[in-house]
């Protein structure tokens, strides 16, 4: 009787190797099949490889899942500065999209805040087309207590997708602009990262002796926010110091607007130009594709 218990399992037991496992389901497909919810404490390997720091599974060229990092994926970029649409390739199922909103102008205040910045990475479908605008440059206010205007931000739409990097406001005669924020929203969704820009730096004034009679007047006009995208293509503030009894300039050096090169979003500086104006403009927007 021994034996025959013995040999019961033993046939039992191959026969449950040749066949699939299922949890919640009677007709499992693969080896195990779980229908439901799976919550697992360890790791998960591939063939006995947990990945390392950064990498994500993905399939392959040849179809074979892997290991690999995520920047491996885009090889491929466009950038724009003005609006238009992005027809997905053939043979293309994943996109990350970038939307950086443009920085605010500057006023007498200070700087204009910074654009804000969205990335994300979607699923879509070959041949989908999707829509963009660019938020063009900002102006710096026009008289000493006038305002740095506000632009609308980049935007990127598209089925299942809902992305925009919102602009960084204008600074004020007695303040500054603050950064614009950013969203990542819909069902195709797969990663998203919001970025805030930075807020505009305030004008700050300060007093000194220039001589035994004679005292003077400092005045620094604030930075523009940085944008996270490029957070050193800030644009710097006027410095003007003058005699406080004849009002004669002993030092003004003009600041400079957001830099026109490819530096989107950083919000212009508060200060007097050469042309009149008493603030600087900032920096357009721009959206970015890669797959």
């Amino acid at each position: 009787m021994k034996y025959l218990i013995v040999s019961f399992l033993l046939l039992n037991t191959q026969y449950c190797l040749s066949q699939n496992v299922g949890i919640g389901t009677v007709s499992p497909s693969e080896k195990l099949d779980v229908n439901g919810h799976v919550n697992i404490a360890g790791s998960v390997k591939l063939k006995g490889n947990a990945g390392r720091p950064g990498e994500v599974l993905q399939v392959g060229a040849d179809g074979n899942q892997n290991w690999a990092a995520v920047s491996a994926n885009y090889k491929n970029r466009v950038e724009y500065f003005l609006p238009g649409t992005f027809t997905v390739p053939a043979g293309v199922r994943e996109l990350m999209i970038e939307a950086v909103g443009s920085g605010g102008g500057g006023a007498k205040g200070g700087g204009g805040g910074g654009g804000g910045d969205a990335i994300a990475v979607v699923k879509v479908a070959p041949g989908t087309i999707i829509s963009f605008t660019v938020s063009d440059l900002t102006q710096g206010a026009e008289t000493e207590t006038g305002n740095g205007t506000t632009n609308n931000g980049s935007s990127v739409t598209g089925t299942g997708i809902n992305i925009s990097g919102r602009s960084g406001s204008g600074a004020f005669g007695q303040g500054v602009g603050s950064g614009g924020d950013a969203r990542a929203l819909g069902d195709s969704l797969i990663y998203a990262k919001t970025l805030v820009g930075g807020t505009g730096q305030l004008t700050t004034e300060f007093y000194g002796q220039y001589t035994s009679t004679q005292f003077v007047t400092m005045r620094y006009y604030g930075n523009g926010g940085a944008c996270p995208y490029n957070p050193i293509a800030i644009s710097h503030g006027s410095f003007l110091s003058y005699n406080t009894e004849t009002l004669a300039n002993i030092k003004l050096v003009f600041g400079t607007r957001a830099s026109t090169t490819y530096s989107s979003g950083a919000g212009g500086a508060g200060g007097n130009t050469s042309s009149g104006r008493w603030g600087f403009s900032g920096n357009g927007g721009l959206v970015a594709i890669s797959w």
